[in-house]
Formats: structure tokens, sequence, C-alpha cells
């Protein structure tokens, strides 16, 4: 971001097109999981970024979109990320950076003191012998 040049990150939103709330997970400075889960309003299916001047990592579940949308206001531009099968939606940026980083994510960073096993993690998913699981996403880009 952003797209053409005059535009900054005010300029832009995130569509979630089947959702009006999401799950917000809250993290750690050193990128873990507190444990704190809140609800997150969307205004009209969308995520404004101006949050970015807020905090800049969020992490989202409970999603029903199988896309999400990172548009330009007033243009119709847009990069569209398909996140069908996925539980975790992750957007960041760098402070400075002129961009926004979208992640289908199937499982998250451990728990905030967390000290066991690795098969004990979180959203582990877990598969018996000669059993396969496949996952892709797509990424759209039309500006």
């Amino acid at each position: 971001l952003p797209f053409h040049e005059g535009k900054n990150m005010g300029d832009y939103y995130v569509e979630f097109p089947y959702d009006s709330q999401l799950t917000l997970h809250e993290l750690t400075e050193f990128a873990t999981y507190t444990g704190k889960r809140e609800e997150f309003l969307l205004e009209d299916g969308k995520l404004d970024l101006g949050i970015y001047d807020v905090a800049n990592t969020y992490v989202f579940s409970g999603f029903k979109s199988e896309y999400v949308k990172l548009s330009e206001k007033g243009s119709g531009d847009f990069i569209k990320v398909d996140i069908k099968g996925f539980q975790y939606l992750a957007f960041w940026k760098k402070p400075e950076g002129n961009f926004v980083c979208v992640e289908p994510w199937l499982g998250k960073s451990d728990m905030e003191g967390f000290r066991g096993e690795f098969h004990e993690k979180e959203d582990m998913i877990t598969l018996n012998e000669k059993e396969e699981f496949q996952i892709s996403y797509g990424i759209e880009f039309m500006y």
C-alpha cells in the first residue's frame, strides 16, 4: 500500500463480505497470546485500516467469509485473499511500513507462559499414519 500515489493507509479497508463481527485475540509484545478475546464489530463488514495507528498486529477468528478484500476507497481497486478452511486471519504491518500483510493461519503462536509439549499446543492438526491434509489459498490482484 498504497496502490496509487497520493493515498495513505486511511484510504483502505478490509471487507469481510459475510461478517458483522469477529473474535479478536490479544497478543503480547512478544507475539504470544494472553488468552483474552473480545468481540470486534465490523462496520458494514469492513475493517478500516486506520486501526493500525493503535496496534500493528491483529489476529481474528470466528469469520464466516471465504475471502477478504483489501480495497481502496472510491476506486474499486483491491487485493482479494481466499481464506476458506482457515481458522485464523492475521493482519500486520511494521509501523514505518507502507504495506499490510494478510495471512490466513491454521494455528497460532503459543499462549503466554506455555511450557508444554509440542503435541499439546493449541490448534495442532494431528494426522494418523498415511493420512493427508491439504489446504491452499489464492490471491487476486485488481489494480
